[in-house]
């Protein structure tokens, strides 16, 4: 029996229903039952889906919609280690030692490129060790992980400062007061004042300039504050608005402490009006290094 193109061969009373069956399961390999295909290991399987997970994650951080330390984020045991070494950090720097514990916060970030902690402590021993271009990029990748955080906010303060930056101390002044007058930040809101520059001097003492957060009477505007290696306080001068007959004055003063007590008050400028930051700094540090 010959066929041409046609599926089936012309109806033939003798050919029976098996029989067609047979010859379509012949030409068309078996259609009467469904293909077989191979089911892939689970094993495989999963390998298949991690790939594809990493292409998107990828995808992802390339476009900057994914943070770059949820890919480094390590194991339960890592994160302890971390810790502990981030305290033993810490510890360091409160004694002084700040290149053993900068070694430590750098270890860290190599490890884990995100961990804010270090980043934030890292950025504040280059400020105190006069490095504000060091300091800089630390504290911008801080903020942009904790954009509220008023350290990191008072920190770009200082490192602006320090490198002349005056626009950009004054958008981050701006930010920290919002902050604080809107109740966004609980331990903003407590503080009084904040340190805004760090001036390290020749004798190897360093000048912390305090500035005031707190509008009550009697306080401070700016305060220089001279500590030594050891941060305890030799000298302290600040401006302050006080009220005179003729209206407000702004004296630079500097009180005289004898066994922690304000004894005295000694007036170096008077001013009628308040000075801006700059020239306020000036009178005060030619003062304190005469």
């Amino acid at each position: 029996m010959k066929f041409g193109i046609t599926l089936f061969p012309q109806k033939n009373r003798r050919t029976s229903l098996l029989a067609r069956a047979t010859l379509c399961r012949e030409r068309l390999g078996n259609p009467l039952k469904p293909p077989r295909h191979k089911v892939a290991p689970i094993k495989n399987k999963s390998r298949r889906c991690l790939k594809i997970l990493k292409a998107v994650a990828g995808c992802l951080l390339l476009c900057g919609l994914l943070p770059f330390s949820l890919l480094q984020a390590g194991t339960p045991e890592q994160m302890t280690d971390w810790k502990k070494r981030y305290q033993e950090g810490v510890v360091l720097e409160k004694d002084g030692k700040r290149d053993e514990a900068l070694a430590v916060f750098s270890k860290i970030l190599e490890e884990d490129p995100g961990a804010r902690g270090s980043l934030l402590m890292s950025g504040l021993i280059h400020i105190r060790k006069g490095d504000c271009g060091a300091a800089l990029p630390l504290l911008q990748k801080f903020q942009q992980l904790e954009p509220d955080h008023e350290g990191g906010l008072i920190a770009m303060i200082k490192a602006h400062q320090a490198l002349g930056n005056t626009e950009q101390v004054e958008l981050f002044r701006r930010k920290l007061l919002s902050d604080r007058s809107s109740g966004k930040s609980s331990r903003l809101k407590l503080m009084l004042s904040y340190e805004r520059e760090v001036i390290l001097q020749k004798d190897g003492t360093t000048i912390s300039v305090q500035e005031n957060l707190d509008e009550s009477p009697g306080r401070f505007i700016w305060a220089y504050v001279v500590l030594d290696s050891k941060n305890v306080m030799q000298r302290r001068l600040e401006w302050t608005r006080i009220k005179a007959p003729g209206g407000a004055q702004y004296v630079l003063g500097e009180p005289k402490t004898e066994r922690g007590l304000t004894n005295q008050y000694k007036v170096h400028r008077l001013f009628n009006e308040q000075p801006d930051y700059s020239k306020a700094r000036g009178l005060a540090l030619a003062i304190l290094n005469p």
